[in-house]
């Protein structure tokens, strides 16, 4: 992460992201306290990598990283410009995935969109609520959406909760109580994953 090539920068940001594990939460933010990033490394930090982590992990260990910096002219104007973006960016858009999917009100094209949205950003806190979304078969309407979501997950090769997908993938893919379509995706997933 604090390398000093821009481009080998910019890809363990990003690598960073689609990993996801809590412990890069720190030299994340580090890193983007620090006062010398690039415009792109700033970028990919804000926009893409501290989207995929809980907001409330990240909020929670900014004063204590922001504190090992008391060298800004300016501390206070300072801390609350990274505040906010820290607060508006991590977890940004994905907390509401879940209620989403299992919503018996929304409808399927609301469902999807919130679905797809997680494929490019990976955001690993939403995991859980997904596996558990799919340990049950859906009902015949919610098939295409469990799909979706299964095509999905297989994004997060990369992830710290690889394993774990892929576990229930294998499972639910040998599972008879599901539609053929879904156990298909899920051993797709599986495949990916793995």
């Amino acid at each position: 992460l604090n390398d000093e090539n821009e481009m080998t920068q910019r890809f363990a940001v990003l690598y960073a992201g689609r990993v996801g594990r809590p412990e890069l939460i720190v030299p994340i933010l580090e890193l983007r306290c620090t006062n010398n990033l690039s415009e792109r490394v700033e970028f990919d930090l804000t926009q893409t990598t501290l989207r995929a982590f809980d907001s409330t992990m990240v909020c929670s260990q900014f004063e204590d990283v922001f504190a090992r910096f008391p060298y800004y002219s300016k501390m206070d104007s300072t801390h609350n410009a990274l505040w906010e973006i820290v607060q508006h960016n991590a977890g940004m858009m994905f907390w509401d995935v879940n209620r989403a999917v299992n919503s018996t009100a929304a409808k399927t094209s609301t469902k999807l969109n919130a679905v797809r949205s997680i494929r490019n950003y990976t955001p690993h806190f939403v995991v859980d609520g997904l596996l558990e979304y799919l340990s049950t078969p859906a009902l015949e309407s919610d098939t295409t959406v469990q799909k979706a979501v299964w095509e999905a997950l297989g994004w997060f090769n990369m992830s710290y909760r690889a394993q774990d997908i892929a576990a229930k993938a294998l499972t639910i893919s040998e599972d008879s109580r599901f539609p053929v379509t879904v156990r298909n995706e899920a051993l797709k997933t599986y495949n990916r994953v793995k």
